[in-house]
């Protein structure tokens, strides 16, 4: 059998990039690439199905959702700024990203270990899966250096997999404004499975799939329904999530139906968001912005508008994402 070569293309796609607000791919948000604490150093997982996604096999080092999370988002955030596979940083921008407030400045070192244990594990992920006849091979790392102020990273070549599988379905996630001041680790998975599936008013999510993304195949279904619950509530403290209803057989729930809330992309826009054009993450001056750049579905109030790119500093009330981790 012939071996069948996918050749790599650009893409128009747009994504906005800055530090609270910036795009990943679909695959690494609704897959379970980032999970729940788990006791296994390395696991293989394996999915017949998720989403349109077939055959999915991940094999990864367990990576959580709080500082593994944190350091995929920041050399994601850095590689689309820089617009290069291979990039360098000071170490104190990395602190910036994760500590906006400073609280954890004598707590450097920690945060330095971790993020280096974070890389490790980041260059042993490998993600496979199939997209209707065509089968990708993601990874994300393929090198590495940190010294006492300095990390420079070189992005694997198949990292571009994932943006050739999921050309068509980038998302956007608030990261410190949202993602960072979430407590439970149950939230912060459900608010990036909300953010890559939300195509209606209410989406509905089944125990069933919610146990395959959350890894508790096993857990008794009253105890995971409970923290379902949890997450949903702490999203709506924070105003993501709108209203919520559980679907029931017999007194027993077997889905939740959840509604998000609108991203007000021209008011995003207009405020402090750069946009770059991601066909070789070269970026522009001027940008338009039209609604068929989008997916339709989730950017619903896009009007065509220009967007000048400008700087400006960082909220001062940004929480700590690893508050509950050191």
């Amino acid at each position: 059998m012939a071996l069948q070569v996918t050749k790599i293309e650009e893409v128009n796609k747009k994504v906005f990039i800055d530090n609270n607000f910036f795009s990943i791919y679909r695959s690494v948000l609704t897959l379970p690439i980032f999970n729940l604490k788990n006791k296994e150093i390395k696991q293989e997982i394996k999915l017949p199905s998720f989403s349109y996604y077939k055959n999915v096999k991940i094999i990864t080092d367990n990576l959580n959702v709080s500082s593994d999370f944190a350091a995929y988002c920041f050399i994601t955030l850095k590689s689309n700024q820089i617009k290069d596979d291979y990039f360098e940083f000071n170490m104190k921008e990395f602190y910036d990203f994760v500590d906006p407030d400073h609280k954890q400045i004598n707590n450097r070192k920690h945060i330095k270990e971790e993020f280096a244990k974070s890389l490790i594990k980041l260059r042993r992920l490998t993600v496979v899966f199939d997209i209707e006849n065509t089968t990708y091979f993601c990874g994300l790392l393929e090198s590495g250096l940190i010294n006492d102020n300095i990390c420079k990273i070189k992005m694997s070549s198949s990292n571009k997999m994932f943006w050739k599988a999921d050309s068509n379905n980038i998302y956007n996630i608030e990261y410190q404004k949202i993602y960072s001041k979430l407590k439970l680790d149950y939230s912060k998975i459900m608010y990036t499975l909300l953010i890559s599936n939300n195509i209606r008013e209410y989406n509905t999510f089944s125990i069933e799939k919610l146990k395959e993304r959350f890894l508790s195949q096993n857990m008794e279904d009253k105890k995971f329904v409970y923290n379902i619950r949890q997450a949903i509530n702490e999203l709506k403290e924070i105003g993501f999530i709108i209203d919520s209803i559980e679907d029931k057989e017999l007194k027993k729930t077997i889905a939740f139906k959840i509604k998000t809330k609108e991203i007000n992309i021209r008011k995003i826009a207009e405020e402090n968001k750069e946009v770059v054009n991601s066909k070789k993450f070269l970026p522009e001056i001027k940008e338009e912005i039209k609604k068929e750049d989008y997916d339709v579905d989730f950017f619903d109030e896009i009007e065509s508008e220009e967007v000048y790119i400008k700087e400006e500093e960082q909220d001062d009330d940004l929480d700590d994402v690893f508050t509950n981790k050191f």
